[in-house]
């Protein structure tokens, strides 16, 4: 009797202690839990974590193990993106991947090359280690920082007159951005907005997914004591924790030549003063010829000026400047060119061209436009001239050491203007 209490209390303590034992040494499947959101430039590659742990790792085979990842899109539409089902691999989104060694440690991150736009939204990684599951979500959003540069950076002026400056903010993403433009007098307490003499274009989308947008400010003096007055284009996004700013200082001189005329015409005795009117007739008459034999001068002799290829603040955006030219016609062509050895070779990506009604005609976009393009803007500066800047943008996959060159195309020149920049460009 004694040997049968003995067995019966026996029993249920072996049992217990051994599912203590099971799920002191195997848990509960879990996932750990990640930083969200996670921000990804357009074109990077990136890893959504999902490491999931509560198993027996001696035990642990592929062929009982799952890990499902889908999305849900900012348009709430579900997308599957990637599955691994006990060794078998289906591929949803192209450039997705879950290396089998992670898996093995408890690693079901998905590895996710070229990031686009419309790869942002809510992940959702499922584990199942059969019997068990766990899941996990991890919101990623695509963001691209905008960089920004004026049509003149320091803007030259007399009282009473009145120009235009342009701000050009590139390579952001998503679309909504705010500029906005503001005044600094000589006293840094004097700040004033200038929305009533703005405009701002709707962005367009380049090549990349990111965007571009252009916003004006209308710059009119009234006097001298506004030398040294700075413009400054303010830009809020997204992928900004601080504005960026871009400044124009305005630099204002009085017209010393007319004021000159005017005190000699007033000094001079009455009966002179009518030899004075017919003479400075006989100036005026002449100066404006001359004027116009000037102008036509200047329209048929262009002095067509080229920058040299510069960094705008970002490893992916190059800027070359060309002033001076008229008419519009004029051709840009952009390419690769690779030293190896004794062999040279010259491979055409982009070409651009600006006909004579203003109409821009894209000319080429060959298979390596996604990794290197040209975006020019170009705008009138006077009734003579005009001026264009041209943005090269770069893909940051390219790892190669190689040469950008620039071509430009006039009919004004005898022979074509090239400018070259050698890059090396990291992943």
């Amino acid at each position: 009797m004694e040997m049968t209490v003995y067995w019966s209390v026996l029993i249920p303590l072996v049992i217990l202690c051994s599912l203590l034992s099971y799920h002191c040494t195997h848990g509960k499947l879990q996932i750990r839990r990640v930083d969200s959101p996670i921000e990804v430039p357009p074109g990077h590659n990136t890893t959504l974590p999902c490491l999931f742990h509560g198993y027996e790792a001696s035990s642990l085979v592929l062929s009982i193990v799952g890990v499902r990842w889908n999305l849900r899109t900012l348009e709430e539409k579900e997308k599957e993106v990637y599955l691994f089902n006990g060794g078998n691999r289906t591929q949803y989104r192209p450039g997705s991947h879950i290396p089998d060694s992670g898996l093995i440690g408890g690693d079901g991150s998905l590895y996710i090359s070229n990031i686009q736009p419309s790869d942002e939204g809510e992940y959702t990684c499922s584990v199942y280690v059969t019997p068990e599951k766990a899941i996990r979500k991890v919101t990623m959003k695509v963001s691209a920082v905008p960089t920004c540069t004026v049509s003149d950076s320091r803007l030259k002026m007399h009282p009473n007159t009145e120009r235009s400056v342009t701000c050009y903010v590139s390579g952001f993403y998503p679309e909504t951005v705010r500029i906005r433009w503001v005044k600094h007098g000589n006293d840094s307490l004097n700040k004033a907005k200038m929305d009533n003499r703005t405009y701002t274009s709707i962005p367009v989308q380049n090549h990349d997914g990111t965007y571009i947008v252009r916003s004006l400010v209308s710059v009119r003096p009234m006097s001298t004591e506004e030398d040294g007055d700075v413009y400054s284009c303010v830009i809020t996004h997204r992928s900004l924790r601080d504005p960026l700013t871009c400044d124009v200082t305005l630099s204002v001189k009085p017209i010393k030549d007319c004021e000159i005329k005017k005190c000699a015409h007033h000094d001079l005795p009455k009966h002179h003063r009518g030899q004075w009117d017919s003479t400075g007739i006989t100036v005026v008459i002449t100066y404006m010829v001359l004027l116009i034999i000037a102008g036509i001068y200047i329209y048929k002799n262009v002095l067509l000026r080229v920058s040299e290829i510069t960094k705008n603040g970002s490893d992916t955006i190059l800027v070359c400047r060309i002033s001076g030219f008229r008419p519009q016609n004029l051709v840009i062509k952009l390419y690769w060119q690779e030293d190896s050895g004794t062999r040279t070779t010259r491979h055409e990506v982009d070409s651009w061209r600006l006909r004579d009604n203003g109409e821009k005609d894209e000319l080429l976009h060959t298979k390596d436009s996604a990794d290197l393009y040209l975006d020019p803007v170009v705008m009138s500066d006077t009734w003579l001239h005009f001026h264009c800047v041209c943005l090269i943008h770069l893909s940051q996959h390219i790892s190669d050491e190689k040469w950008i060159i620039l071509e430009v195309h006039h009919k004004v020149l005898r022979l074509k203007i090239c400018k070259l920049k050698k890059m090396l460009i990291h992943q």
